[in-house]
């Protein structure tokens, strides 16, 4: 008995020793901390390689900050995670130095409302719209002869059933054949 008990004093202590203690919680980062990081992610991203261009670092400054509350506005006045991913995406395709969309940006030709509530789609190169428009007639294509060799079988199955009762195969044997 005393075994018995020491053995489980001994578990007991060794669990305890093997409980970590939880480090204290990271305080969460306001939604204004959050969203003045964004709309400086926003500015390096857009003022890149401007140089030359005409545009101005306070337009710049000011285009951003209308960006960032567009798609807050977008984003249901959250920072949540659609906030951060949706900033995310539009920060990946402003430095894809292949899109023109930051230039489009920059020239007004898309404003930051438009920019805020565009597909990944339409924020795409114009190489990668065509590529992805041959890949889905591609593959429409393929679903077309997929459905007609379907039923050209199942047209060829029906055919080949009636020859086989007009020349008087059996019906197992007919299973046999069409392995």
């Amino acid at each position: 008995m005393a075994r018995a008990q020491s053995a489980s004093a001994i578990r007991r202590k060794s669990n305890a020793r093997s409980v970590k203690t939880a480090s204290p919680p990271v305080a969460a980062m306001s939604v204004e901390s959050v969203r003045k990081k964004c709309q400086e992610a926003m500015y390096t991203a857009l003022i890149a390689e401007t140089t030359g261009t005409g545009v101005t670092t306070s337009q710049v400054q000011s285009l951003s900050q209308k960006i960032e509350d567009e798609i807050y506005k977008a984003c249901a006045d959250s920072v949540g995670a659609d906030y951060k991913t949706s900033m995310r995406s539009r920060l990946v395709n402003i430095k894809d130095k292949k899109n023109d969309l930051k230039d489009r940006l920059l020239d007004g030709r898309v404003t930051p409302a438009e920019f805020a509530r565009m597909s990944t789609e339409q924020m795409s190169t114009v190489e990668r719209r065509k590529e992805d428009e041959a890949l889905r007639q591609q593959a429409l294509r393929q679903s077309i002869v997929q459905q007609v060799t379907v039923e050209s079988i199942l047209d060829l199955k029906e055919k080949d059933g009636r020859t086989r009762e007009k020349w008087g195969v059996s019906s197992s044997a007919a299973a046999v054949d069409s392995f």
